[in-house]
């Protein structure tokens, strides 16, 4: 739950930016929740018209009790009974019925109804989905192009402290896995849930509201996997991401010194460096995979378990064919929304690794901070003056009490040892860095 607030907190920003299109498409995702309880609602209508006479008097509404503690029992059996008997005598020359001739009218009933619930939950699910898809696509370029300015706005040391690896994996790697996330789930989190609610509210009224508060009860379990083993790919998901850095920097490297590397045949050392690397990547892969593949089959066991216990329960309890039947539906429906909420919650897992290392990068502040009021250099005139220069990378000094004056049109030649500091005084020159003291004025 923390990981998707993260997410949430993280991509709040971008969303609002195509706020219309994403109400479109929750409302169409809610849309396509709510007609799943249609063939829950289809399913019990034609069990009751099965097993009714033609001379059948209509389901009676059950009494209210007297005692308070029924109460809110009895009403519920009282909307069901209703809801019932209302739509049976509505459609009641248009759905065929045990011991009546069927005709035509009837044909065309029992023919057009499962086809147009179908028809509205995938045209639903498909208009949400697009809808959905439309703004996680964009938001995913917004995040590019924004990963980009913030790499323009930061300062030279930044650069000299991150692996070339790091910068091409927040720009590529940490995008692609907002976009695969984005792409796979963020339909299924507005849709599937709305799916759960959906169903569970038909079984209250439709079905047995006992019935389904014992199926509630197994869902709390379900969830019980997922937080173990969303756990295990979070961490797996970091290391795969540190190795994939590494083998993406060794190879750079390797690449712009390939010359080097032939010239003193440090091909196998090269080979060793990339393997090692190599089999990290496996490793990772290989819990990731552990992980996420475990996750269906401890849901699939749990919900299987519900459904046997269950049944026990419904033959105990003496509950007819009309409850069971339409139960059995509901409980299959709601099977597919609940493996897929496992499934994004591992995919939540992958995103916060890509999510809190884009996080870390757009809070990072330039050393080198603009002016708020700079003052414009026409041309150049005079000269550059170094007074007191000094600078330090974190606390070794580089640079110590540099003082110089440079007219234009003079050519000056500096000479120095590896490291005595003679690219970090063009880097200030160039204003890549601030000087840790002294100034360097022009003109």
């Amino acid at each position: 739950m923390q990981n998707l607030r993260n997410v949430w907190k993280f991509g709040w920003p971008h969303l609002r930016k195509y706020k219309g299109r994403l109400a479109i498409g929750v409302v169409l995702g809610v849309i396509f929740g709510a007609t799943n309880l249609g063939f829950v609602w289809a399913t019990k209508i034609l069990t009751v018209r099965f097993e009714q006479k033609t001379d059948a008097k209509p389901v009676a509404a059950a009494p209210v009790q007297a005692e308070e503690g029924w109460q809110l029992s009895a009403k519920v059996e009282d909307l069901k009974h209703r809801l019932v008997n209302g739509t049976n005598e509505a459609l009641d020359d248009w759905l065929p019925k045990t011991g009546r001739p069927m005709d035509a009218k009837q044909i065309t009933g029992i023919l057009l109804l499962l086809p147009l619930l179908m028809a509205l939950r995938g045209f639903t699910g498909y208009a949400s989905s697009y809808c959905l898809a439309w703004v996680s696509e964009r938001i995913v370029h917004d995040l590019r192009m924004q990963v980009i300015d913030k790499f323009q706005s930061l300062s030279l040391d930044y650069f000299n402290r991150t692996k070339l690896g790091d910068l091409i994996t927040r720009v590529t790697g940490d995008t692609a896995m907002i976009q695969r996330t984005l792409s796979l789930v963020f339909s299924d989190l507005v849709k599937e849930p709305a799916t759960i609610v959906a169903i569970l509210a038909g079984m209250v009224v439709l079905i047995s509201w006992k019935l389904t508060l014992f199926v509630f009860v197994f869902l709390p379990i379900c969830v019980l996997p997922l937080v173990i083993l969303g756990a295990k790919v979070k961490k797996a998901m970091k290391g795969n991401v540190a190795a994939n850095i590494s083998q993406s920097s060794l190879l750079i490297e390797a690449a712009n010194g390939i010359r080097v590397v032939k010239a003193y045949s440090m091909e196998k050392e090269q080979r060793k460096k990339f393997d090692r690397h190599s089999r990290k990547i496996l490793h990772h892969n290989m819990k990731l995979t552990q992980a996420s593949e475990l996750v269906n089959p401890c849901i699939e066991i749990i919900c299987m378990v519900g459904l046997a216990l269950l049944t026990i329960f419904v033959f105990y309890s003496g509950a007819g064919m009309d409850d069971l039947a339409p139960m059995v539906v509901a409980i299959g429906i709601m099977f597919t929304p609940v493996k897929k909420l496992g499934r994004i919650h591992i995919f939540i897992q992958r995103a916060s690794v890509g999510v809190d290392r884009l996080d870390s990068l757009f809070s990072e502040k330039p050393l080198v901070k603009e002016p708020e009021k700079p003052v414009d250099l026409k041309s150049f005139e005079d000269e550059i003056a170094v007074e007191g220069l000094g600078f330090r990378y974190e606390k070794d000094a580089v640079l110590e009490d540099l003082t110089l004056k440079i007219p234009r049109g003079h050519k000056l030649g500096i000479a120095g040892e590896s490291g005595s500091g003679k690219s970090t005084m063009i880097n200030l020159l160039l204003r890549f860095y601030d000087p840790s003291e002294g100034r360097i004025t022009v003109d």
